[in-house]
């Protein structure tokens, strides 16, 4: 899959991509997130027109200009379309029952491991509570980009667990709201579906509006308080559902290697004639440098989140701009460190974790 990165690379050319990156790293302290396919508009005028050549990055430079300049609406709309509210209560009340007929014809597409995500994450979640939409126009006419507060009830704890998620919901020919499930914290964690870079730049744009910002902090300080005053929801977001998590993803990594097994047996078969007269020679190398081997420790690669609706920054810092939020079972590789941040690759762009939300895994 082609990340927003290679295809920002495409647009400018290996030299001129060369260039914006100096660029940017020299004035990532002073530009916001917001600024960065402006910025990539104004590059590819400079490097890319100027050279007098039409070619088909100079429709892509079209497209991402359509994204770069429109305007969003400078404030929230609280619960005020009813459709849009009975589209988030249904899909919601949905989720926490593992009801997928329901779902796959409210979000749109669902992968099978997304299906099997929700399976287990369900089990834990007893209801949805005081649910609030506030929405805004999104890109096209008809669609919304979709900010969604609730308070979050699981089995067998009596503190709810505020949480914020968003959501862009489009109208499908028949005008009728789905929610366009390319956008959801699912695929935008895990990547199996490739996005539009007009839709994911002005999502980026909208994330960052102060109103937005402001409700993401609230629901923060509301989470952060919640679970500091409840153990038993404590250990539910920091371990029983972590734990869940991860034997979820060790059952996905079990499916690819069977499949991968599965499919390298012929290859085999028609090997071993051929190996068996190199197997003495073979064993004895590996003999030899099996002790070497055994001293050596698996470095982790790849970090694992273990709780729910942690923010994905751009910088290792609190203030730092928003990306995304990433959840249990959700891995990423490892870049680094800086601090109490681990900086990790998001969709082909470096990006920053709370390193508390996180554990490491080897691949």
């Amino acid at each position: 899959m082609q990340s927003l990165t290679d295809k920002i690379k495409k647009l400018l050319g290996e030299d001129n991509y060369d260039k914006f990156v100096a660029f940017w790293e020299k004035n990532k302290r002073y530009v916001a997130a917001v600024v960065l396919l402006v910025i990539v508009v104004v590059i590819l005028a400079k490097f890319v027109n100027t050279s007098g050549n039409k070619k088909a990055g100079d429709t892509e430079a079209t497209e991402a200009n359509v994204a770069s300049t429109f305007e969003l609406d400078s404030e929230f709309e609280e619960d005020s379309n009813e459709e849009l509210s009975t589209l988030i209560s249904n899909y919601l009340t949905a989720y926490a029952a593992d009801d997928l007929d329901t779902l796959t014809k409210l979000a749109v597409p669902m992968s099978d491991n997304e299906k099997s995500y929700i399976g287990v994450f369900s089990q834990y979640i007893e209801a949805y509570q005081n649910v609030k939409c506030y929405s805004k126009a999104g890109l096209s006419k008809g669609s919304y980009l979709v900010s969604v507060s609730y308070d979050l009830k699981f089995y067998g704890v009596d503190t709810v667990a505020p949480g914020l998620e968003f959501y862009y919901v489009e109208t499908n020919d028949d005008g009728e709201l789905y929610i366009n499930n390319l956008y959801s914290s699912y695929n935008l964690g895990r990547g199996e579906n490739e996005l539009d870079t007009n839709v994911y730049s002005v999502i980026l744009k909208y994330e960052q509006q102060d109103d937005v910002v402001v409700l993401q902090k609230q629901v923060e300080d509301a989470y952060n308080a919640a679970v500091a005053g409840d153990a038993n929801l404590a250990t539910m977001l920091t371990s029983t559902i972590p734990t869940a998590m991860s034997q979820w993803v060790s059952t996905l990594d079990t499916e690819d290697t069977q499949d991968t097994e599965s499919g390298t047996e012929q290859t085999t078969e028609q090997t071993t004639e051929q190996g068996t007269e190199q197997q003495p020679e073979q064993n004895s190398e590996s003999a030899e440098q099996q002790p070497e081997q055994q001293q050596e420790t698996p470095q982790a690669t790849a970090v694992q989140v273990t709780a729910t609706d942690v923010s994905v920054r751009e910088t290792p810092s609190v203030d730092g701009g928003f990306v995304a939020k990433a959840n249990q079972g959700e891995t990423y590789t490892k870049l680094g460190t800086d601090g109490d941040w681990t900086q990790i690759d998001y969709n082909g762009t470096p990006a920053y974790i709370k390193t508390e939300f996180v554990q490491d895994v080897t691949n």
